[in-house]
């Protein structure tokens, strides 16, 4: 699989999941790529849309077993953390 077509599984996989599970409808052109690996048969990515919220979608494909993994990963919280209260400790 090239990595425009794994592109295009993610997102449909995402689109199709976003529905059936949360009722969010998507379009393929909502859907942007976050960040992308292809790293031994594998390729990853996580994917960004407004409307997602604070859902956080992650897609894998398994070359070897011919098989994509979506996860929904839900944020939790943000926080902010100036650059006057970076740790540069190593604590143990």
């Amino acid at each position: 699989m090239t990595s425009y077509e794994f592109e295009k599984v993610a997102k449909n996989a995402v689109i199709k999941l976003m529905k059936e599970k949360y009722d969010i409808e998507l379009t393929m052109s909502e859907l942007e790529f976050v960040w992308f690996a292809h790293e031994l048969g594998y390729k990853k990515c996580t994917l960004y849309a407004q409307k997602l919220g604070h859902y956080y979608p992650e897609v894998t494909y398994n070359r070897d077993k011919d098989e994509i993994y979506v996860d929904i990963y839900l944020k939790q919280s943000n926080t902010k953390i100036s650059a006057d209260e970076f740790d540069f400790e190593a604590h143990m």
